[in-house]
C-alpha cells in the first residue's frame, strides 16, 4: 500500500547501508585472500581424507 510517505523507505535504506557498512568492517577482519587460487588451497575439501593433524600441520600455499 502507498502512503506517500518517503520515511519508510530513508529508513530502509538507512538500514541496508548501516548492514554493508559492518560487512565492509567483517571483510576487513575475516576475509580470505584468494585471487588466483583453486577452493582446494583455500579450504580443506569436506571429502578430504587426511587427518586433521596432518591439515593442521602443513606447510601454507
Amino acid at each position: 500500500m502507498y502512503s506517500g510517505s518517503l520515511t519508510p523507505v530513508a529508513v530502509g535504506f538507512l538500514i541496508g547501508t548501516g548492514v554493508m557498512a559492518l560487512d565492509g568492517v567483517a571483510e576487513v577482519f575475516f576475509a580470505v585472500r584468494a585471487e588466483q587460487q583453486s577452493l582446494e588451497n583455500i579450504a580443506r575439501p569436506l571429502t578430504a581424507e587426511e587427518t586433521e593433524s596432518d591439515w593442521h600441520t602443513r606447510a601454507p600455499l
